[in-house]
């Protein structure tokens, strides 16, 4: 027997049960909320003297003793909002002038990026040991017991060195920069981003892939040169081929004019295949990588306004039907 599914009054799905866990941490919340609120409010409200205050003070005040935690640290508070903002805004405004400088080329904009995410993760470490300083931690010694950790983690993040350093390999070897349309494991697509431990690929469907630097063992750079496009065309035997190819030559240096993604004058290559619907002659277009599909409509296009124009007849598929009584 099958179940309907229950909806609510107004047509949508029935709302969502909560979990124990979820029941959990919002009774733990709770009780810990109105722990604080009664430690503010006795401490405010209560006669110091009283014996209310005074076991508020010796149980639950030593925990949430809040408005003398205030009214103590207040300038260490004020001075940890100050860096946070201070290299925040750092961080934001560096980001933007490497932007604005590298805009120019493909690989300028590629080291802006990885320039900027250095910048973002040196903002976020300086600040965090600032603020540990400005609350009294002692950070000479944190950053002797960091370093000795960072020697540990190192030896057991050899992937992530690894990632590293290929990063670096990639943007000052030049093997590909962002813009650029690449092939690395059957994916296709164009360079989004290149960071220090991961890059971002975008297909033609939109899909977004994200690899990691060591990983990226082989690739094949598309923008390197102007990409090669195919065009054959379909004609019945009955044409007169050297008359169709005298035209169809003629017709090439304008094709340029029409089609601004083709970067090269195209060529005609001659007959391609002979079968028994007819013949097939091909020209090649020279485009960048990411123009090639719509270059080929195009193309196809302006050619069938062009036979049309001229008396070249593209063959078409012809059916006989009988009425049989």
């Amino acid at each position: 027997m099958l179940k309907r599914k229950r909806v609510t009054a107004e047509g949508g799905n029935p709302p969502r049960k909560l979990t124990a866990r979820q029941i959990t941490m919002i009774v733990v919340f709770s009780i810990v909320l109105a722990l604080v609120i009664l430690s503010v409010v006795i401490r405010l409200v209560a006669d110091p003297a009283s014996g209310l205050y005074l076991a508020v003070d010796g149980s639950i005040g030593k925990f949430f003793d809040i408005p003398n935690f205030f009214a103590t640290k207040y300038l260490i508070i004020l001075e940890t909002f100050a860096i946070i903002v201070f290299m925040w805004a750092l961080s934001l405004l560096s980001s933007l002038v490497i932007k604005l400088v590298t805009k120019a080329t493909n690989r300028a904009q590629t080291i802006g990026l990885l320039i900027a995410s250095i910048i973002r993760y040196s903002a976020l470490i300086i600040a965090i040991f600032m603020v540990l300083s400005a609350w009294g931690v002692q950070t000479p010694t944190l950053l002797a017991g960091a370093g000795i950790l960072g020697l540990a983690i190192s030896l057991g993040a050899q992937t992530l060195i690894d990632d590293i350093l290929s990063g670096l390999g990639l943007i000052f070897e030049k093997t590909f920069v962002v813009g650029d349309i690449v092939e690395i494991d059957g994916f296709r697509g164009k360079v989004l981003e290149i960071g220090i431990r991961v890059s971002k690929f975008e297909n033609l469907a939109g899909d977004i892939r994200t690899i990691n630097n060591a990983d990226i063992r082989a690739s094949i750079n598309a923008s390197d040169n102007w990409t090669p496009t195919l065009i054959d065309i379909g004609l019945g035997h009955e044409i007169n081929l050297l008359e169709v190819e005298e035209k169809i030559k003629a017709f090439l240096p304008e094709l340029v004019k029409l089609v601004p993604e083709i970067k090269v004058e195209p060529t005609y290559s001659g007959v391609e295949a002979l079968n028994a619907d007819g013949v097939t002659l091909r020209i090649v277009i020279y485009t960048h990588e990411k123009d090639k599909f719509s270059a080929r409509r195009k193309v196809n296009r302006e050619l069938k306004i062009y036979f049309d124009q001229v008396g070249i007849q593209v063959p078409y598929t012809e059916y006989l039907i009988k009425n049989v009584d």
